[in-house]
Order: C-alpha cells, then sequence, then structure tokens
C-alpha cells in the first residue's frame, strides 16, 4: 500500500511528463524461457504466455503486427509444446 501511495503521489506531482512508446523495423516480438528442467521450463512457459499475449495485443494497438518468438533450450519441452502427449515417455505425468 505505501508503494501504491508513493507512485500515485508521483503521478499526481508529474502530470507533464509523458510516456511515448514507439519503434521501428520491428517485426518479432522475442522471448526468453529457461528453467532446470523440462516441468519447470513448461511451468515458466505457461506462467509467461498472459503476458506474451497482453504484449502483442498491446502492440497490436498500437499498429504493430508482430510474429511472437519464445525461445527456450530444453529439447523435451520443445518436443511436448510441438507434439503434445505424442512426445511423452514413461516418465511424463499429466493431470
Amino acid at each position: 500500500m505505501g508503494k501504491l501511495k508513493r507512485v500515485l503521489g508521483y503521478l499526481s506531482g508529474t502530470p507533464d511528463i509523458y510516456l511515448t512508446l514507439s519503434c521501428e523495423d520491428l517485426d518479432k516480438l522475442i522471448w526468453y524461457v529457461d528453467g532446470s528442467s523440462t516441468e519447470t521450463e513448461l511451468i515458466a512457459i505457461d506462467d509467461l504466455l498472459p503476458m506474451i499475449q497482453w504484449t502483442k495485443n498491446f502492440l497490436k494497438e498500437q499498429g504493430y503486427y508482430l510474429d511472437t518468438v519464445i525461445h527456450e533450450d530444453n529439447r523435451s519441452t520443445m518436443l511436448l509444446m510441438k507434439n503434445g502427449r505424442l512426445s511423452s515417455g514413461k516418465r511424463t505425468t499429466w493431470t
């Protein structure tokens, strides 16, 4: 609550300062995800998807229609994201 009051105080005290977002030659929205195991990477990607979608929609409203790329380095995670259960083994649990 204290941090919120501080931010609101700053905003009300600086009405002449504007935030301007812009970009040029932007064609991709690139995200990087890393975890120590297949499970942590899947969870990290799942947690990040709402933010990715929000950002993509925000930029679309600004006139930027971007492809979205998610980089991650776990081969098992990449196969599970691409093929779903077809890439799972005996140790993969589904709930």
